[in-house]
């Protein structure tokens, strides 16, 4: 603290000195949570270009956080085009941090089969499979880079597996049909054709796609989580007006 005088008036000046670990990395948010939670709303609201900036930021500010990479990759998958080489990256990124991380390998997986790298693909699939083996969605999609490798018998097993776990699956009835018809499979090709038609008749079939929430909930944003090393509060998540 200093004094001085001015006009007769004593005049006090405070410095004021950050505490450790009470300020963000250069560029990051105040409360990382906080934004992070603003991003994922975000991206519920499809918003992904807005949503690719908050994660941006807290990837840049926070290189450790793999929520924030995978995040940032979930967003510019959405975004396609030239944002894809960005997703590619953030999403290696999360899994060079943490191979075991499932959203990563999904949504990296996604990628692939979205820009054709069948062997990549299957690659992911069947390293998220490993740590997750009861998620229908996750084994569905190993399916579909197994039918993508000519894998019949293996694609079959586990597409049958799955409409076991969850028999509104259309999308795996859908993928049976066409195992079927390659195996030369009539009966059971009409059984699936059929089981399709119906789910798709009561409009209670589960479909399986590229975009953001449509492969389960490793598609989904990881939420709840916060920057390693944070000291502060971190409050489950829940939507919120922007």
């Amino acid at each position: 603290m200093a004094a001085r005088t001015i006009g007769g008036l004593l005049v006090l000046h405070v410095a004021l000195f950050a505490l450790p670990g009470c300020t963000p990395a250069e560029g990051g948010a105040s409360d990382p949570v906080a934004a992070m939670n603003q991003g994922v709303a975000l991206l519920e609201q499809y918003n992904y270009s807005e949503a690719s900036k908050v994660f941006g930021k807290l990837a840049r500010a926070y290189p450790a956080w793999v929520a924030a990479h995978v995040n940032l990759g979930l967003a510019a998958l959405n975004l396609q085009n030239e944002h894809l080489l960005v997703a590619e990256r953030e999403l290696t990124r999360a899994l060079e941090l943490d191979s075991r991380c499932v959203h990563a390998l999904v949504a990296r997986g996604m990628l692939y089969q979205h820009t054709n790298k069948p062997v990549e693909m299957l690659r992911d699939f069947e390293a998220a499979a490993a740590l997750d083996p009861a998620d229908p969605h996750v084994l569905f999609q190993k399916a579909v880079g197994l039918l993508e490798a000519n894998r019949l018998e293996e694609a079959r097993a586990l597409l049958e597996a799955v409409v076991k776990l969850q028999p509104s699956f259309a999308s795996a009835h859908w993928r049976l049909r066409e195992v079927y018809v390659k195996s030369g499979d009539t009966r059971r090709m009409t059984a699936a054709i059929q089981e399709f038609q119906r789910l798709e008749q009561a409009e209670a079939g589960v479909k399986i796609g590229i975009k953001y929430s449509e492969g389960g909930k490793y598609s989904l944003a990881i939420r709840g989580t916060a920057p390693p090393g944070w000291k502060g509060p971190v409050p489950p998540w829940e939507p919120r007006p922007l």
